[in-house]
């Protein structure tokens, strides 16, 4: 009877214990979004982007047992277009002309799933790497290029596109608990997603007179570095 007892009370400390273990954040971050790769090349290469850096803002919810931790997370970023060297691309080439570009600039808002492990602890605070995986919604803004030379001006319109793909982030995150229910983090992340684009509208003008119209296709070799700090509220 004392061993079953001993065995119920051991049984009902173990569940207590993992009970306790159980716990739910909200956590809120900012940090840029660092463009690498063929996204950030400005080779005037097909596969160029020239994508710069931007910011990038996330929201989640983690719920944490023992060493493990799962959830969702809502992520919003920017990069903008390298206009500079765009410019200087199409100059090298038209040597004769003078380029202007305007407008441009990338944008993705982001919902995915995510899986953790905390795999170091020290007092307050744990270090975990995680997997994220989920749906993006990328917008590409329009983008003007002026040419002027030999007494004529040809004006090209790339229009704006919203894509959507899907998108998944290898990372890294320090949490350290300053309170019992607040905590600072700090994550570093790389982020991915291969957008394609279809029937993107390509207008002409010369000398203020429409030209001509097509349609582009392709795809983006989305790729971030993402370094961010933020704070989290622990219930």
């Amino acid at each position: 009877m004392k061993s079953l007892l001993t065995i119920l009370l051991a049984f009902f400390f173990a569940l207590n214990s993992s009970a306790q273990e159980l716990k739910n954040s909200i956590n809120f971050q900012v940090g840029s979004a660092i463009p690498i790769g063929q996204y950030s090349q400005t080779d005037n290469s097909n596969n160029a982007s020239y994508a710069t850096t931007g910011i990038y803002l996330q929201a989640d919810f983690l719920h944490t047992i023992n060493k493990l931790y799962i959830g969702g997370q809502l992520s919003l970023f920017t990069n903008g277009f390298n206009t500079d060297e765009y410019d200087a691309n199409i100059e090298k080439q038209s040597a004769s002309f003078l380029s202007s570009t305007n407008g441009g600039g990338y944008a993705g808002l982001g919902i995915s799933a995510t899986w953790g492990y905390n795999f170091y602890s020290s007092g307050n605070t744990v270090v975990g790497g995680h997997l994220k995986i989920g749906y993006l919604s990328y917008g590409i803004g329009e983008l003007q290029t002026t040419l002027s030379g030999g007494g004529n001006t040809f004006k090209f319109i790339t229009a704006s596109s919203a894509i959507s793909a899907l998108t998944g982030t290898l990372g890294i995150q320090l949490k350290s608990n300053f309170s019992n229910n607040f905590s600072f983090l700090a994550s570093l992340d790389y982020m991915f997603a291969k957008p394609t684009f279809e029937n993107v509208l390509f207008t002409q003008y010369t000398n203020g007179n429409y030209t001509s119209r097509s349609s582009l296709d392709g795809y983006i070799k989305v790729r971030n570095i993402i370094p961010s700090v933020g704070i989290g509220y622990n219930f």
